[in-house]
Order: structure tokens, then sequence, then C-alpha cells
């Protein structure tokens, strides 16, 4: 499967990484393969000039894990700031996923993060687990 955008192949390890520098801010996304799983790891800030970027990431991660029969988990260790559009790029995740028989859940939310699922009840939508590991488990 290929990003798109980008004709980044995902692999079985670390598959792919992409930065975007705008101004001071920055985002980024690597794709790693466990198993029948994905792990997509955002780094930065997921906001406007990101989220479609970040959203076009978290098709391709979908199509990938309901190939595969998996599940999808986001690691949220390097995310600095997610704004509105980019909690839109997730329920629109959320959505695809349903479609494709692909869960989504969420580990390793920093403070901010975690502040920000709890006022958006996201955290209700999502499950968020401390860890990858507990969320690969669950």
């Amino acid at each position: 499967m290929n990003f798109p955008t980008l004709g980044l192949p995902l692999a079985t390890s670390t598959a792919s990484v992409c930065r975007l520098n705008i101004g001071d801010r920055h985002y980024g996304l690597a794709i790693e393969r466990q198993g029948n799983n994905v792990v997509g790891l955002p780094t930065g800030s997921v906001d406007h000039e990101s989220s479609g970027l970040f959203f076009d990431h978290l098709s391709a991660a979908i199509d990938e894990v309901a190939e595969a029969g998996g599940d999808l988990v986001i690691d949220f260790t390097d995310v600095a700031f997610m704004s509105s559009v980019g909690l839109r790029a997730l329920t629109r995740a959320q959505k695809i996923g349903k479609e494709k028989s692909v869960a989504i859940s969420m580990a390793c939310l920093n403070e901010t993060m975690t502040e920000i699922f709890q006022i958006t009840r996201f955290d209700r939508l999502f499950k968020v687990h401390d860890s990858v590991d507990a969320a690969l488990s669950a």
C-alpha cells in the first residue's frame, strides 16, 4: 500500500516516515507493521496545515490493516497539539475504519492530548490505552 501523495510503500517494519515543516511548526508520521496490525506514530502538530495529510496517512493505514485483518493504533507520544481539524480527521478515519471493520484505538496520550480528548469527549469515541502494547493486546 502506498501513502497518498508520497508514494512510500508500507512494509513489515518501520515502513515510512513523512515530515512536513510549516514555519516553526512540523508534522511527521511513521507507520509500523506489527503482525496484522498497524501503528501510526504522528509527531508535531496536527492542525489546519497538516490535517489533510494526516487524514490521507490514516486512510492509507486503514486500507493496509483492512487487507491484513488487523487493527490500527495511533501512538500520540510525540504529538504536541491537535486542532479541531485534526480531530475531524480522526472522526473521518473512524467512519472509514468502521466501514472496513478496522478498530482504531489511541495510545500514549500526553497531558495536552489527554486534556483535548477529555474536553471534546473523544476519550469516549475512541478506546484510549496507556501504551501501544496495551492497545494491541485489547
